[in-house]
């Protein structure tokens, strides 16, 4: 039920019905005085489009509409879905175009989703941190405190560690001085060295000051690698031959390694071989022997005698080599050496000396030339100079100081980096030449800079932190002074989001494969399939409420049904059953007729009784208008509510009440009372609302801009013009004088009005304009029609153009009445202004009273195209401070408005009004400013934007090109047609022409992107000259269903479930035919070979399938028949029922079993087969299960209305193809309706039946 309180409204609705085909799905008895004969033409018209359709194309259709959808919102959601750390990936796109060029700080941390918000947060603070404490201390690279790593500052550690730095930096002095000393003795050179070299030097001290302990002849020798190799053997075989030597045991005198161990042990095991008792005297006497060997003279046993003989071999071995290297050992050693005495460590030792001092010389020198010179230097030196190297000597004290100075630098240096946990080497690398320079450098700055010793740690706490969140990247990049200090936060953000989003399209295939050129192409195919499919969704609601409206010839048509007394209403010429009765009459069969009631208030209560089956849905248009008294009839009538309408425009008011000669009622001091509406009751009632933002209407933005800005708050979504000054709406001054103790109207705007509403009509350019007129006050509107009369009375050419504009006719209209009409322009006639007097009052009619600014919100929001003010009254006349009337303030704001533009709005909307919505925005218009283009960042009003406009340079009036890009706007689109399709569509009507840069491409190849936007509008520019500032075309209108060629049908109530409806066929009246199962013949010899169990199987199935539910004997029948077996006997059905599948259903019915198709449940199945034109698809009533004979029954009544019991029956057994109705099949009909009255699907009253 659609109401609405005035004509208009319903006019709109009814159109746009028509216009996708459902006009004949719709009764208008909008009039409380509705002719009978005219409501039974639109019902009988509904009665012809009987018939039944699929819905196959529109299935389709809708699927691969889904798939582009899904595809396309796969892109936005992925661009735009709002991560766990709060960022999108077009924002993070759009960081890295702005700041494309420059190298982001690299960031470590694994996987995109390794922060949340709060974490992202903590990093930003983290980078602000370290920008506002690096700014205490200026530039951080090069820094003279930049050494220090403390993070943790106090007056104690600030004065140790200045202390500290003053002793370290007088140990350097103490150092350079004597260690210059010492490399001058030695040849060596001292000054500016590196650590190393400085720690070389000191080893080469060391080896020179112990050179005096080592024997004169190894020391002479100390280089030639021969010589120590020899000492190396030496204090080998020495200390091996004294380990053999412990093995033998301290039980033995040292004479015993005189002996020949080889022999020894071969005349000791020839003495334990030899037979008895020859062999005890053999051992005996060796015992013997040995006992003047052992230090307590007495015989060793056999097995200190075994125990002995490997370590004496060993220790003759080692002996032998000692004595080859005799010679080389009194030579080198001198007096060290002492035989077998001799003490092979200490010769041990220096054999390590020498080696050291070889080593010393060649790593001090630093190549093979210079170690030779050194090494001749030296080697007197540590020969037979070594007296020099004495503790006592000159030299020996200058090496002995160098070296005591060198450890004191050191054990100092140890001091400082304890206090200063350096974050680098004080003095540079270790290989660094001028170290100690370095380093004393370090120690005065950090003098110089001792104020800033706090600061300093503060920071380096701060970038401690920052280094433990895993930002080294940026910490490296900051102390590099690769960004200014006042850029840390941005560095970050940039380097964290072109890190992030990195990552992100890393894991997402559909960013990672993303092809603008691909996506361009799906949102056309889905732009074209959204059209397509609009089309087929009108015809498939049309198909499907044709397919419920009952066909001619469906059912046997009982005079008393629904159907039979409709039918017999339309043959009548006269004497009609008044329209409540007819109504009352066929409450079943009207909604399948007429499915959409459009009524007012009063025909509601006219025509529907208070016990008509309650609407689906009722929808209140224009709800602001319906008082509540007015609603209540139809609220009652209905199972839910829409309320549409809007608060800001006109309430229900006390204007038409009166009396169209009551003077008050229309004068200037007559207050219209406003009375409360439906929509503020349910508005009071807290009931869900949604509110509808989009304005199709206005085909230019600055006509609906006031009421946006002022009224809603700029919440409405509106559409821009393609032109730089959009200025639709114009005030036409007039000089003129209101009449106010006389007639209260205005002449010279009326006169004014006329004239134009004559150049209008006359002029072919502007005729095809739709055209309104709206007054203050019913005497205005009176005196514009008296003079427009006449105009058209004197005028012919006049008169005819105005009736040709049949389809929107010129409508002239006060406030109080204009609400629900549309025009392309509208003529606004102000009315008020100074009397002939020149006095001027603050009294507006109805602006002054409480809901004055509602009913100027509905006079300025009428236009499509374009709003003329004829106004003798200027802004500037309406002293505010006079008056409080929002109404009036309001009109004075409009003229403002009228004569400024949006300037004079409290919100400016210019076209440059906005900076743009995103970095790659601001990158975009900065690349065409460049070139030279002007280019508008956000054209607009309202919420909705465009993102860029580049002004025509021939035409600066108007935009060549709008440039959409992916952000925040093309988001907003709540679904994938409102971003891909309807707002173009809107914009193109408008006479934009666009073009689309998506952040990805721009991202990943900026200077292609470029090259295709310079391209399009060169393009644009080379249209031909009369193309170059076209005036935008009306939008089409949506084409009528009657010229839709679109071939459309649907699927019926029936067909919902296509496997338990069967397959279709062509019955009457949307009624599926009954299908026989068509088997193949088989051979009856083979009926009962094991063989023929699969195909038997299988046909008992198909038959199941087919035609099921159906009872056990009629399947058993149709197998057998098949298979030639003319009887069905015992025998056969036993065979059959063992082969039939076990998941099939089963119902019993007595002593009947009826088979269901797998998978179908009874107590769910809809379906219900009629008979076709064969034979073989009719059926008996006592072979349809009770399930289907109770469909039937509801398909009947659907079909007819309310009809009597015997006639239900009757035609349920004429749909099964039986001629008559047997005594049986009226009992069996029987049990399933009261099946139905029991369930309280069907009921009955006084023998008639209804569906419930």
């Amino acid at each position: 039920l659609f109401g609405a309180e005035k004509m208009a409204a319903l006019e709109v609705v009814h159109r746009r019905l028509a216009n996708i085909g459902l006009a004949p799905f719709c009764l208008e008895l909008h009039s409380s005085k509705a002719r009978k004969s005219e409501v039974l033409q639109q019902l009988g018209r509904a009665l012809e489009l009987g018939g039944q359709r699929t819905s196959e194309e529109w299935n389709r259709e809708a699927e691969r509409l889904g798939v582009l959808r899904q595809e396309l919102n796969g892109l936005v959601e992925a661009l735009h879905q709002r991560h766990a750390n709060g960022l999108t990936v077009y924002d993070a796109i759009g960081t890295c175009i702005q700041h494309a060029g420059r190298e982001a700080s690299p960031m470590y941390w694994p996987d995109a989703q390794a922060h949340d918000e709060k974490d992202l947060e903590r990093l930003r603070e983290a980078a602000r941190r370290m920008s506002t404490l690096s700014g205490e201390l200026g530039a951080l690279h090069g820094h003279a405190l930049a050494h220090i790593g403390m993070t943790e500052w106090s007056p104690s550690w600030q004065d140790a560690l200045l202390a500290a730095a003053q002793a370290l930096d007088q140990a350097v002095d103490a150092f350079k001085t004597c260690v210059e000393a010492a490399g001058e003795e030695l040849g060596v050179p001292a000054a500016g060295l590196s650590l190393d070299a400085y720690a070389r030097l000191d080893t080469l001290i060391d080896v020179l000051l112990a050179a005096p302990q080592v024997p004169a002849g190894l020391a002479a020798q100390a280089h030639d690698p021969a010589a120590r190799l020899r000492v190396q053997a030496l204090a080998r075989h020495g200390l091996a031959r004294n380990a053999h030597w412990a093995e033998v045991g301290a039980q033995w005198q040292a004479r015993l390694a005189d002996l020949d161990a080889a022999a020894l042990r071969a005349q000791w095991q020839a003495a334990c071989a030899a037979w008895w008792p020859k062999s005890v005297f053999a051992r005996r006497g060796v015992r013997k022997r040995l006992a003047a060997l052992r230090v307590d003279a007495r015989r060793p046993d056999d097995a200190a005698i075994a125990a002995m003989l490997e370590p004496l071999a060993r220790v003759n071995a080692e002996d032998r080599e000692l004595a080859a290297l005799k010679a080389d050992a009194e030579r080198l050693l001198q007096n060290d050496y002492a035989g077998l005495d001799t003490d092979w460590e200490q010769v041990g030792r220096h054999e390590q000396w020498a080696e050291h001092f070889a080593e010393a010389v060649t790593l001090m020198a630093g190549d093979p030339a210079m170690a030779s010179a050194l090494r001749t230097r030296l080697q007197p030196l540590v020969g037979e100079n070594r007296a020099l190297l004495q503790p006592g000597a000159a030299l020996g004290r200058r090496l002995l100081d160098a070296r005591n100075a060198w450890r004191g630098l050191r054990d100092q240096l140890a001091v400082v980096e304890a206090l200063a946990h350096p974050a680098a080497p004080l003095s540079g690398l270790p290989q660094d030449s001028g170290a100690l320079e370095r380093l004393q450098g370090v120690l005065a700055g950090w003098r110089l800079n001792r104020q800033s010793l706090m600061p300093w740690c503060v920071w380096r706490q701060a970038r401690e932190q920052a280094v433990g969140m895993q930002l080294q990247g940026l910490v490296a990049t900051l102390e590099a002074g690769r960004v200014p200090l006042a850029g840390v936060e941005a560095h970050f953000e940039f380097s964290y989001r072109n890190w992030w989003v990195k990552k992100v399209i890393d894991r997402s295939p559909l960013l990672r494969s993303f092809s603008s050129a691909d996506h361009d192409r799906k949102i056309r195919e889905f732009r074209l399939a959204d059209d397509r499919f609009q089309q087929l969704t009108s015809a498939y609601i049309a198909a499907l409420l044709a397919g419920k409206v009952p066909a001619n010839n469906a059912v046997l048509v009982s005079p008393d049904s629904e159907l039979g007394l409709l039918r017999r209403e339309l043959q009548k010429k006269t004497r009609h059953v008044p329209v409540r009765q007819l109504m009352q009459r066929l409450p079943s069969l009207l909604p399948r007729l007429k499915p959409c009631l459009l009524m007012s208030p009063l025909s509601v209560a006219q025509y529907l009784d208070a016990g008509h089956s309650q609407f689906d849905v009722v929808v209140f248009d224009e709800a602001s208008q319906i008082p509540v008294w007015d609603s209540i009839g139809a609220i009652a009538r209905g199972q839910q509510l829409v309320v549409v309408g809007d608060t800001k425009q006109l309430p229900p008011t006390s204007f038409f009440s009166k009396s169209a000669n009551d003077d008050d009622g229309a004068g200037d001091d007559g207050q219209v009372e406003d009375l409360e509406s439906i929509l503020d009751e349910c508005l009071g009632a807290d009931m869900n609302r949604l509110r509808l933002q989009w304005h199709y209407r206005s085909r230019h933005e600055s006509l609906i801009t006031f009421s946006n800005v002022t009224y809603y708050d700029s919440q409405l979504i509106t559409f821009p013009s393609p032109v730089t000054d959009d200025v639709a709406v114009r005030l036409e001054r007039v000089a003129g004088v209101y009449d106010r103790g006389g007639s209260r109207s205005n002449r010279a705007e009326a006169e004014a009005i006329v004239q134009g509403i004559e150049q209008h009509y006359l002029d072919p350019a502007r005729r095809r304009q739709s055209l309104g007129v709206v007054t203050f006050n019913q005497p205005q509107q009176s005196l514009i029609e008296t003079l427009l009369d006449a105009r058209r009375r004197a005028n012919a050419a006049l008169d005819k153009a105005i009736s040709a504009q049949a389809r929107e006719p010129l409508f002239i209209k006060n406030l109080e009445n204009v609400q629900g009409d549309e025009r392309d322009v509208i003529y606004f006639s102000i009315t008020y202004g100074p009397d002939a007097a020149g006095k001027m009052t603050m009294n507006f009619g109805p602006l002054n009273g409480e809901g004055g600014h509602r009913r100027l919100n509905v006079a300025i929001s009428r236009a499509r195209e374009g709003v003329v003010i004829y106004s003798t009254l200027l802004p500037q006349q309406i002293d505010l401070s006079r008056v409080r009337a929002a109404g009036v303030r309001d009109l004075k704001h409009y003229l403002e408005f009228a004569l400024k533009g949006p300037r004079a709005l409290v919100e400016q909307s210019l076209p440059t009004g906005r900076e743009p919505d995103s970095p790659f925005e601001t990158q975009v218009i900065k690349v065409l400013r460049e070139r030279g283009w002007v280019v508008h960042p956000q054209v607009g009003c309202s919420g909705y934007r465009i993102d860029m406009g580049v002004v025509d340079p021939r035409a600066p009036g108007r935009y060549l090109l709008g440039i959409e890009c992916d952000g925040r706007a093309y988001h907003a689109g709540a679904t994938a047609r409102d971003r891909d399709r309807l707002r173009q569509v809107v914009l193109e009507g408008l006479g934009w022409r666009l073009h689309r840069i998506w952040s990805t491409d721009w991202w990943i190849n900026p200077e292609r992107e470029v090259e295709k936007l310079l391209a399009r509008l060169e393009a644009e520019l080379a249209r031909e000259e009369e193309e170059a500032v076209p005036e935008p075309e009306v939008a089409p209108e949506a084409p009528d269903a009657a010229d839709d060629d679109v071939a459309f049908s649907i699927t019926t109530e029936g067909e919902a479930q296509p496997r338990q409806a069967g397959p279709a066929g062509a019955p009457a009246g949307g009624i599926e035919t009954y299908a026989v199962a068509a088997l193949p013949a088989g051979d009856a010899q083979a009926f009962y070979v094991q063989a023929s169990n699969a195909r038997l199987s299988a046909e008992l199935r198909q038959v199941i399938e087919t035609e099921g539910p159906l009872p056990e004997s009629v399947l058993h029948r149709r197998v057998a028949r098949a298979w030639g077996l003319e009887r069905t006997g015992t025998r056969i059905v036993e065979r059959l029922r063992q082969l039939t599948p076990a998941d099939i259903g089963r119902t019993q019915e007595g002593e009947v079993t009826f088979l269901w198709p797998a998978g179908t449940r009874a107590a769910d199945w809809a379906g219900f087969r009629g008979a076709g034109d064969d034979e073989a698809s009719r059926r008996r009533v006592d072979d349809v299960c009770l399930e289907e004979l109770a469909n039937g029954v509801l398909r009947v009544l659907a079909m007819t209305g309310n009809a009597p019991r015997a006639d239900v029956i009757k035609s349920v057994c004429r749909l099964l193809g039986q001629s008559r109705t047997p005594a049986d099949a009226e009992a069996r009909l029987g049990q399933a309706l009261a099946a139905l009255l029991a369930q309280g699907r069907v009921r009955e009253d006084a023998g008639m039946l209804r569906v419930d």
